[in-house]
């Protein structure tokens, strides 16, 4: 495919050559479909859910402490996502998913669950609530590449509970590309689980 350009005054016509995609048509058709499926999701959002992604896509993301020792309820803020902790006592914390997941906000969640841990005595257990179902996406090798330079020399997480609010076609788990302990769970054995964990931590510090 080109396109053939004039130059005023003159009778020479240059040909000037499109460049060629990388990748198989197949490839970059699937492109296309994916990108053109970002858009119909990014126009049919609600404000807060816009308000969310746009959120995460700043590069200012902070920690908003609220009360990092609360026995139970909320601890902190990172962006638009607010952490609570599940039970009393125990280092189970717990937050909605956000659907897209940027550096900044990895690097502001890594510093509050780092600090936690140091407060809690432990690693921490995080409960990841799926509400949307964009929010299984997890494949994003930088993002991923990037957490596991954090946590090189150790992560604060102890592991990941994956909470899924509606059915997924297969029975696989999401591919998340990182180290940490990975559980998946629907709401029906949400408290069951939690409970468990709880029950863990409660004996560990008995223990102490």
């Amino acid at each position: 495919m080109f396109t053939v350009f004039k130059y005023p005054g003159t009778s020479i016509s240059t040909v000037i050559p499109f460049p060629t995609p990388p990748g198989s048509p197949a490839e970059r058709s699937e492109t296309a479909a994916k990108r053109v499926e970002l858009v119909d999701r990014v126009a049919t959002m609600k404000a807060a859910e816009l308000k969310q992604i746009t959120g995460l896509a700043s590069d200012k993301i902070s920690v908003d402490w609220i009360n990092p020792d609360a026995g139970v309820g909320i601890t902190h803020r990172v962006g638009m996502n607010v952490f609570r902790r599940m039970r009393e006592g125990s280092r189970i914390l717990q937050v909605d998913d956000v659907g897209v997941v940027s550096i900044p906000w990895i690097k502001a969640s890594f510093t509050a669950l780092t600090e936690l841990k140091k407060r809690w005595g432990g690693g921490i257990t995080l409960v990841w609530s799926l509400v949307r179902v964009e929010g299984r996406s997890g494949d994003n090798p930088e993002v991923a590449a990037a957490w596991r330079d954090m946590v090189s020399e150790g992560s604060p997480i102890e592991r990941i509970i994956i909470v899924q609010n509606f059915e997924h076609l297969g029975s696989t788990a999401p591919e998340w590309n990182i180290d940490e302990p990975v559980q998946v769970v629907y709401p029906s054995t949400l408290d069951d689980v939690v409970d468990q964990v709880a029950e863990v931590h409660r004996t560990e510090g008995q223990s102490d």
